[in-house]
């Protein structure tokens, strides 16, 4: 069984670090010969925790740990370099990690895809925060918590081990390439490190465990694209959630048919996809939808599609409300609705309703009678009204057997 390299930040206080610079080329032995010092200097003991080594005699080793042998405490959260997988590695080059809050006591998983976008040049990924091209130890972001009025605590509060994977590599979780930017050589890895997270759970999960694969906007794309990898952990029951990233069948056959529409992207962070995730498939494929599940085996997802985010359809509007509560009702769970609940004062972002679930600002909040965290919570435990479709001025809430574009019952 693979091992898993733990790093626990012992300090706070390292905010800042001026020779990290030259000391990245440094290997771990080299460090590890001034920790023989009788006072090694500061920068090279702070590079030495920042990498989670350990040093003996003057050579490295890293100090291995099972997950379960994290404490659990509510809402204190772990960072765990994947340094085992030398391929897991950010656009900074540096190793990716996962960012862990384990309850031994349950046999429930949650993998959480961080969203984020993706840049379609050069220019687009240059623009892109420096903060999203690297791991939180690189920041020395220690992430000691999460919002608890998202989908972390609905989770946490259903006694679900939280498995969290940064957007690092800019990519949408599904490059497995190099590309030269400005003369340097820089790694968009995402399919690397969700191949290592599946590696690592496929080591805890059981056949008698429960697994939910959740993600957002750019995360929710990368469920899709990994959807070969995540459907092949054994579990006895598998389910997922697209907040906010979804193709119904015409948007998805519109996409098909139209090779050029965001073919730049394609072609800078997703050139590795039609040869991994989507089985051959051109990259347009690739995106989640029922079909996709139903190529894979899989049939359980709570999505959040509306119709602010309605971008590819070729014909009227009806036909997306025809299709997106078709879909919903085919998966069980799901919210998707109008444009007057996509309001500044709602999300407070602007975003027009995209993203409802890992929204903190929109999760728990009411607003003409939706409540995100209501009909999430009922999916996530199986009881009723888990689809919420509302497209016009009336309020419609409906039970997966229900749901229609009907008036429906308020929960």
């Amino acid at each position: 069984m693979k091992k898993l390299f733990l790093f626990i930040l012992l300090s706070l206080g390292l905010t800042s670090i001026s020779y990290g610079g030259y000391l990245d080329d440094w290997t771990d032995d080299q460090l590890c010969g001034w920790m023989d010092n009788t006072s090694p200097p500061a920068h090279i003991t702070a590079e030495v925790k920042k990498r989670g080594i350990s040093c003996e005699s003057g050579v490295a080793t890293k100090t291995s740990s099972s997950l379960f042998d994290l404490d659990y405490t509510k809402g204190k959260l772990t960072v765990v370099p994947l340094y085992d997988y030398p391929e897991a590695k950010c656009n900074s080059g540096s190793a990716a990690e996962i960012i862990l809050n384990i309850n031994r006591n349950h046999n429930k998983w949650a993998v959480m895809l961080h969203g984020g976008s993706a840049p379609g040049n050069d220019d687009e990924y240059k623009k892109r925060s420096h903060f999203l091209k690297l791991s939180h130890l690189d920041r020395n972001d220690t992430m000691n918590t999460y919002p608890q009025n998202s989908i972390w605590g609905s989770l946490e509060k259903a006694n679900y081990n939280l498995i969290w994977i940064p957007h690092c590599s800019s990519d949408m979780h599904s490059g497995d390439h190099y590309r030269t930017i400005d003369g340097k050589k820089v790694p968009f890895k995402g399919r690397k490190i969700v191949e290592a997270v599946v590696s690592i759970l496929s080591n805890y999960i059981k056949p008698s465990d429960e697994l939910i694969v959740a993600g957002f906007s750019a995360g929710a794309h990368g469920i899709g694209y990994n959807l070969d990898l995540f459907s092949e952990i054994i579990a006895k029951r598998t389910r997922y959630v697209f907040d906010g990233g979804w193709l119904t069948q015409d948007e998805f056959d519109y996409i098909q048919n139209n090779t050029t529409h965001w073919q730049s992207w394609y072609d800078y962070v997703l050139k590795s996809v039609s040869k991994l995730g989507c089985k051959k498939l051109k990259p347009q494929a690739c995106h989640a939808s029922l079909q996709k599940l139903k190529k894979f085996g899989e049939s359980e997802a709570f999505v959040t599609w509306n119709k602010s985010e309605w971008r590819f359809q070729k014909s009227d509007d009806s036909l997306f409300e025809k299709e997106i509560t078709s879909d919903l009702k085919a998966i069980g769970g799901g919210i998707s609705v109008g444009p007057k609940y996509g309001t500044i004062s709602w999300t407070k972002n602007g975003h027009g309703g995209h993203v409802l679930l890992f929204n903190e600002h929109v999760y728990g909040i009411s607003k003409n009678g939706l409540n995100p965290k209501k009909v999430f919570e009922a999916w996530l435990n199986d009881k009723k009204s888990s689809i919420y479709v509302d497209f016009e001025k009336k309020q419609r809430v409906a039970t997966p057997e229900q749901a229609a574009v009907l008036p429906g019952g308020r929960e």
